[in-house]
């Protein structure tokens, strides 16, 4: 994410939107009881607080069955108190609603209009499961396109380096091959820029 931030608007920017629009540099806390599914997680940043708390539930925990619109409602709420006056300008981008045996669960993502940084996108997403808060995340959507350049190897990078090693090996190995003949003359330049060659 940091690379291209700061290949869009330079390091300074970056880094401000990395500290500004997610959430990093915490410690995170598990609560839990020995053969149970159900655990908190309590994350809790540099200065003491605590920007979030996830409630993980098995699939077949019992739970409240709160209606979507509710739903968005109570998260909203949340995200206000979160985010402050900010949270007026993020809009809804996406919204599932998943209905499991005994409760039901929703998701809802936000978008900041007002970010622009290439084709980055500043979000945050929040959870209700049941009727708890969950899984709060401020996080910047990065360009697919750009994401899938980034993570796949180079194959042009991997067939230049093995044209080298067909080239080099076999020199070295004819090196090797000199060096133990008794008659050979050291010609130390040849033998260093061949080096030199092989570690660059």
């Amino acid at each position: 994410m940091f690379e291209y931030l700061r290949q869009q608007a330079g390091a300074a920017q970056a880094i401000d939107a990395v500290r500004s629009r997610t959430i990093a540099g915490v410690w995170r806390t598990r609560y839990f009881r020995p053969l149970q599914s159900e655990e908190w997680l309590v994350y809790v940043d540099q200065n003491g607080k605590v920007p979030r708390v996830d409630h993980n539930l098995d699939e077949k925990a019992p739970g409240a069955n709160v209606p979507p619109a509710e739903a968005q409602h109570r998260v909203e709420q949340y995200l206000r108190r979160q985010l402050g006056e900010r949270a007026s300008g993020y809009t809804l981008v996406d919204s599932q609603t998943e209905k499991l045996d005994k409760r039901t669960d929703h998701e809802f993502v936000y978008e900041d209009p007002s970010f622009h940084i290439g084709q980055a996108k500043a979000r945050v997403s929040v959870q209700l499961v049941g009727d708890d808060v969950s899984d709060f995340r401020r996080f910047v959507k990065l360009p697919e396109e750009w994401l899938r350049e980034f993570q796949d190897p180079k194959l042009g990078g991997y067939l230049i380096y093995l044209a080298l090693g067909s080239i080099l090996v076999p020199l070295l190995l004819r090196l090797i091959r000199r060096l133990s003949h008794h008659e050979h003359r050291f010609h130390w330049r040849v033998y260093l820029w061949v080096t030199l060659a092989t570690v660059c």
